[in-house]
């Protein structure tokens, strides 16, 4: 892991996407020390490099600027959203909430997938195809007062790089499947970013 200064990051829990000024991302937070205001990330490189997946879409990826109206998007990151954009609570079920970080395609296929980090959906116990909650456990618990359902499925958990209580983690990352429309260039707080690979 690594620390980043002097990039663009919005404020939020671990899985939050940082990025240049160009748009290009830097990586995923993982960590914040306010004390020392630090940030820690694990770089988009090697995010792209250990999961196969690539920040830049295939030439053949739709288009998906037009299909939305963000005005009718919730401005806090903690409430349900019908389109899944970078900025927003998510979560596996064992976990409290974290941050949609971002959209990636898988290197192979071309697939869409969403990132976030490991220990937001994947925790130990995790198995590919867990569900992946819209907003978070924590979030569904305090802002609707009850348990999450079926309903509040954003998507389903494919593929990640265990995290080592032991050794040092190269990445803390975790790709799961959208099950509802998404809108991958588009950051809460911040608006439609270019598409690229990492710095």
């Amino acid at each position: 892991m690594t620390t980043s200064q002097n990039h663009f990051a919005l404020p939020g829990d671990s899985g939050s996407l940082v990025f240049n000024n160009d748009g290009r991302p830097v990586g995923l937070v993982v960590a914040v020390k306010q004390a020392l205001r630090k940030t820690y990330i694990c770089k988009a490189s090697n995010i792209e490099k250990l999961l196969k997946v690539s920040f830049t879409p295939p030439i053949s990826a739709s288009s998906y600027s037009r299909l939305f109206d963000p005005t009718t998007f919730p401005t806090d990151p903690k409430e349900r959203f019908e389109v899944l954009i970078s900025g927003i609570s998510i979560g596996h079920k064992s976990v409290t909430a974290g941050t949609l970080g971002a959209f990636v395609w898988d290197a192979a296929t071309g697939e869409l997938l969403g990132l976030t980090c490991a220990h937001i959906a994947a925790p130990p116990g995790a198995i590919a195809g867990d569900p992946m909650y819209q907003p978070g456990l924590l979030d569904i618990r305090t802002r609707f007062h009850r348990e999450p359902t079926d309903n509040d499925i954003a998507g389903h958990l494919v593929r990640w790089i265990p995290i080592s209580f032991t050794e040092p983690n190269l990445i803390d990352a975790a790709l799961f499947r959208p099950v509802r429309p998404v809108w991958p260039s588009y950051v809460l707080g911040y608006g439609e970013r270019p598409l690229m690979g990492p710095i």
